[in-house]
């Protein structure tokens, strides 16, 4: 599975590769691994507030068992378009240069 994350005016600031493995009934058996289908992550994290994607501070997400990071990359997504909204819209702490967008990307990539 292949993550691009493009935002901040089309700009391809980095990207996010996952390799997907197969469910298979040996990897359930042996890892425990059960994939969770990309509609349920996106119903599961709508359950959250909206305070949840605020730019600043960004909020802390502990997923212990990541298998394919399939929620992280989800979170990830959400907490950068969160930043890029509010960039568009002049409203980083930070400020409304390059550099703010930057800074508050990065603060969302390391929580």
């Amino acid at each position: 599975m292949r993550h691009r994350l493009t935002w901040f005016e089309d700009q391809t600031l980095w990207t996010v590769d996952v390799e997907a493995e197969s469910e298979s009934a040996e990897r359930v058996r042996d890892l425990g691994e059960v994939f969770t289908p990309a509609s349920t992550v996106k119903a599961m994290l709508d359950l959250l507030p909206a305070s949840m994607w605020v730019p600043h501070p960004s909020p802390t997400f502990l997923e212990p068992s990541c298998g394919d990071g399939d929620f992280l990359v989800a979170i990830l997504v959400r907490k950068l378009d969160a930043v890029a909204t509010a960039h568009r819209a002049g409203g980083l702490p930070a400020g409304a240069d390059t550099d703010a967008l930057v800074f508050h990307a990065l603060e969302a990539v390391q929580r």
